[in-house]
């Protein structure tokens, strides 16, 4: 298994291209995502946080032994202090085996990261985490990497209740 050395992180903007935000009424009485207007977007592959400890997700051991690889793309907030902001984690990867989500939601209950180039801030960050076998039993490999960069500039644009609703529409950890 080569998730160690295959594991990378992408501190990228947050959005699907070509995607609108849901209507501002499609937000949940709760929703995950409080005082949005104090969000800033981590710009698309920015050396703005570090992973404070050298920690991976859990490879699911059904899809492990099934040859199934995945790229599980999570977006979720981190706070001034660098803790991942729970309510926040979102998935926008697409067909993606939910043993693998669950590994990436145990990841982030723990992880931990620290703002090096950039003053600490609350900031919604997207970032993949890919699951890789490194050997010929592979019996489904990884998707392609999906656009980011271009995602940027749509995100910017968004309100914060913009905002609020699109990780309200997507889908969370339990």
């Amino acid at each position: 298994m080569t998730l160690a050395r295959r594991f990378f992180i992408l501190l990228t903007a947050v959005g699907c291209a070509g995607q609108a935000p849901p209507a501002s009424g499609a937000t949940s009485a709760s929703p995950r995502l409080v005082s949005p207007e104090s969000v800033i977007v981590v710009p698309f592959r920015t050396q703005w946080l570090q992973p404070a400890t050298a920690e991976f997700p859990h490879y699911p051991t059904g899809p492990r032994n099934a040859g199934v690889e995945a790229r599980v793309v999570a977006a979720f907030v981190i706070n001034q202090r660098g803790q991942v902001e729970l309510p926040t984690i979102s998935f926008i990867d697409v067909g993606v085996e939910s043993d693998f989500h669950d590994a990436v939601c145990e990841f982030l209950r723990r992880a931990a990261f620290r703002w090096t180039s950039h003053a600490p801030a609350r900031g919604l960050v997207m970032m993949p985490f890919d699951f890789t076998l490194g050997n010929t039993r592979i019996t489904k490999s990884l998707p392609p990497m999906p656009d980011l960069k271009s995602t940027t500039a749509e995100l910017g644009a968004y309100s914060p209740q913009q905002l609020v609703d699109w990780l309200q529409a997507r889908p969370h950890c339990h």
